[in-house]
């Protein structure tokens, strides 16, 4: 196998190879039932290949046949999301307000005080917002495509079109005033936690907005939650994408590209930039345990479930690495690629061999252990449930101590 990085030279070569594999993928994720993909257009490939904050790569055969690919957003990027973005998630709720209220203010009145100032600041974005969209201040309207969204197939969710204008142009409008920080910080306090009394129809109308953009959170898993009540747009990465050919699938394709990827845009980002920390972060359908052992090798350990796209439960990650030891990092990594698949020419000591190998039977048996609880608390269509079975029973061909599902 071949590793190319795609670029503005090389993109229109691959391009159609590259979208024909989202569409082989997409379709045999549709026919086994466990839900769809969203696809990565032409367009997306070019603005991946063009801007040198992303990367992507592709493994082909020696016949220059594309099997596998792998996309990674650079930070600071609007492919972000404008603030419907995967950090969002991470630093939303109570918690994280509590966090900012202990870390930034002096005391109650004057975290209130500027809750209310910040709430009038945004409502000046969302009028901004609303006036670029419909040329006037027009929340009728507004309301009425709210409403028809909300009521679609997407839910409302972050690939609706009414609520990625409104996230980006408020996004724009507080960053020309200097206030990206402070949005980021109080992005889903409302009227009523802002104490905002005059419920004017602009404030009614952005409440509503706000309300309308809250994600389902069934469960999480995070150490320290306060790892990541730094992360933003300017200080993220994405891996965006990884799949491989059903009619080939290679777990360690995935791997071997997104660990390659994550070594070049990693070491960009603190050559690049000033942060002292970076956040890697990535997304995965809940239902998808194979993805899952691509996110565990690259390290994620922390995740929350949630309802990120409409109707599709999916199990988002996130990862914390310091300026101090990112270096360690990425060894890890390349340590991981020499001992498993033999990619790269790192030395692994018997310890760290060792160390691999306990790491991978111990995420191996929680994923099995997940599975045995969800097969006995949740229902599953036929489809879902023999997709999951057939990734659990596979656990047993690899010799552990695990019943067969029935």
């Amino acid at each position: 196998m071949n590793i190319i990085e795609v670029n503005k030279d090389n993109w229109e070569h691959y391009k159609n190879q590259m979208l024909n594999l989202e569409n082989k993928v997409k379709n045999n994720m549709v026919e086994q039932g466990i839900g769809d993909l969203f696809f990565t257009t032409g367009e997306d490939i070019i603005e991946y290949a063009y801007d040198p904050r992303h990367h992507v790569y592709v493994m082909v055969d020696d016949n220059d046949r594309v099997l596998a690919q792998t996309y990674l957003v650079g930070a600071g990027s609007h492919i972000q999301g404008d603030y419907a973005d995967l950090p969002k998630y991470f630093t939303m709720g109570e918690d994280f307000l509590q966090y900012i209220k202990v870390k930034e203010y002096k005391n109650e009145e004057e975290f209130k005080h500027m809750c209310k100032n910040i709430y009038q600041a945004k409502l000046y974005a969302f009028k901004n917002a609303i006036k670029r969209i419909y040329n006037t201040e027009d929340y009728a309207r507004f309301m009425e495509d709210l409403n028809r969204e909300k009521s679609s197939e997407t839910h409302f969710d972050e690939r609706t079109q009414l609520r990625r204008d409104i996230n980006k142009y408020m996004a724009e409008f507080m960053n020309k005033y200097g206030m990206s920080e402070l949005y980021r910080q109080f992005y889903t306090v409302d009227s009523t936690f802002a104490n905002y009394d005059e419920k004017n129809e602009a404030a009614k109308a952005y409440d509503s907005f706000i309300k309308a953009s809250s994600v389902p959170v069934y469960d999480k898993k995070m150490e320290n939650p306060e790892d990541y009540f730094g992360a933003s747009v300017y200080n993220t990465i994405e891996v965006d994408t990884y799949i491989t050919d059903p009619e080939a699938r290679r777990n360690g394709s995935a791997k071997i590209l997104s660990a390659i990827a994550l070594n070049k845009t990693v070491e960009e980002f603190f050559i690049n930039n000033d942060s002292d920390v970076l956040y890697l972060s990535i997304t995965l359908h809940k239902d998808n345990y194979l993805s899952e052992n691509v996110a565990n090798f690259l390290g994620f350990k922390d995740y929350i479930d949630l309802e990120r796209r409409a109707t599709i439960e999916r199990k988002a990650y996130m990862k914390r690495i310091d300026r101090a030891n990112y270096k360690e990092y990425l060894s890890y990594l390349n340590k991981k690629l020499t001992y498993f698949y033999g990619y790269g020419n790192e030395t692994v000591t018997d310890e760290e061999k060792d160390f691999f190998e306990m790491e991978k039977a111990a995420h191996t048996k929680e994923i099995a252990a997940e599975i045995d609880r969800r097969f006995e608390t949740e229902e599953f269509d036929d489809d879902i449930r023999s997709f999951i079975k057939n990734i659990r029973n596979n656990f047993d061909n690899q010799k552990l101590s695990y019943k067969k599902i029935k």
